[in-house]
């Protein structure tokens, strides 16, 4: 626990000192005075559309399971995500990944937060920990940082829960860019392991940075029923149009 405190302490420390330095600029044009500027804001919204109840993915009428989530393993219980990836949003995150913005990461985490706190609060209360979705170490040490690990953070410190990051990538996977359903799914077979503790019944949250088919998901909830999970809940920033 006192770890942890240490963590959380440092992260805040961290977050002022590049705000201090490098004040925001918007995600969606690159404005400066805010994370999103009052007209991208426009756009960084969660939109009141029918879901699927399960995958929350927008349909013409609210559905309990749609056909896109109906192979989905049955530990991964439900996912959601505030935005669509796209627009501002979509620009934001890559300049978080990409361009290594850590500030912009916290936000970006900050305001997944604060969904969580509020939309998805009744589900997630049943929640034992937070696992982010983790790089191979060889694309971890590419890029420098994690960025799930970064969005997961402020969810993990906004619900009380600790951030466990026990979830490995067992093996090296092509990028899931432009792979179709099936061939996400033979990608991702076995990428995963757990080298924690036994879960024993625990229901787990499981932060990424976007959810396009569900297969990243899908394959870390099997591994963590393997090692105990009762239930997975995938919690990501945004979802493919």
């Amino acid at each position: 626990m006192r770890t942890d405190g240490l963590r959380a302490s440092a992260r805040r420390m961290l977050s002022i000192i590049e705000t201090l330095v490098l004040p925001p600029t918007c995600g969606g044009c690159g404005r400066r005075g805010a994370w999103f500027c009052a007209a991208c804001e426009e756009h960084v919204r969660r939109e009141p559309t029918p879901r699927c109840s399960r995958c929350d993915a927008p349909l013409a009428v609210p559905a309990l399971r749609c056909q896109g989530c109906s192979a989905w393993p049955p530990e991964l219980v439900l996912v959601r995500a505030p935005y669509v990836f796209d627009g501002p949003v979509r620009a934001a995150l890559h300049r978080a990944k990409y361009r290594g913005e850590h500030a912009r990461a916290r936000e970006l985490g900050r305001r997944l937060a604060a969904f969580a706190e509020s939309e998805f609060a009744p589900v997630l209360r049943g929640a034992d920990l937070v696992v982010p979705i983790p790089l191979h170490p060889s694309r971890r040490r590419e890029r420098g940082f994690n960025q799930s690990e970064l969005l997961a953070a402020p969810v993990a410190d906004a619900l009380g829960l600790a951030l466990v990051r026990d979830l490995e990538r067992a093996r090296s996977t092509r990028p899931q860019v432009g792979l179709g359903r099936e061939a996400r799914s033979r990608n991702l077979s076995g990428a995963f392991r757990w080298s924690g503790r036994r879960l024993d019944g625990a229901i787990v949250l499981v932060v990424d940075d976007v959810v396009t088919t569900g297969a990243t998901l899908g394959e870390a909830a099997r591994t963590l029923a393997s090692a105990g999970a009762a239930g997975v809940i995938g919690l990501a920033l945004a979802r493919e149009p």
